[in-house]
């Protein structure tokens, strides 16, 4: 029995995903998505960001310790890194761009095979607060099919 149910699911999407993102050409990358100001970069920018933050939470779970990803020592550092993290993924070319989302993928796809049982219920760091660990799967998976429907749907068409 798996610990995380939504596990495949995620695997599944991930993959369908970066397939497509594969595709992009470059306008592709700079085209409008239905985040406000954010073009398809942006989201996966943001996406990749977000298995980064939750690979280092989830992580951190066994060892019963709220902290804060990217090396930040509070949120407002945090939220200052991020925010230069994601102009860095903004700017790179759409394939490496594509290659950094699928490491962090897969990085954070090995920190939830991992995790234990006994963890699940154990809070880790997030901006708005302790949260457990077995919110984090699910999210991540609705983050996944919302954003992904951003990036392929045409905002500015009829």
């Amino acid at each position: 029995m798996t610990k995380i149910p939504s596990l495949p699911f995620l695997e599944n999407h991930n993959r369908r995903l970066i397939g497509r993102l594969r595709a992009f050409g470059g306008a592709d990358w700079g085209s409008p998505s239905y985040c406000p100001g954010w073009s398809a970069a942006h989201v996966i920018g943001h996406m990749t960001l977000g298995a980064r933050f939750y690979a280092h939470v989830v992580g951190s779970a066994p060892a019963g310790e709220m902290s804060i990803p990217f090396g930040a020592k509070d949120p407002p550092a945090f939220r200052e890194l991020r925010t230069s993290m994601m102009k860095d993924l903004v700017a790179l070319p759409g394939g490496e761009l594509v290659d950094r989302f699928e490491g962090a993928v897969g990085d954070l796809q090995d920190v939830f095979r991992a995790a234990r049982p006994e963890d699940m219920d154990t809070p880790v760091w997030h901006p708005r607060g302790p949260t457990p660990v077995r919110y984090f799967p699910q999210q991540r998976f609705y983050e996944l099919i919302l954003h992904g429907w951003d990036i392929h749907n045409m905002p500015d068409s009829p």
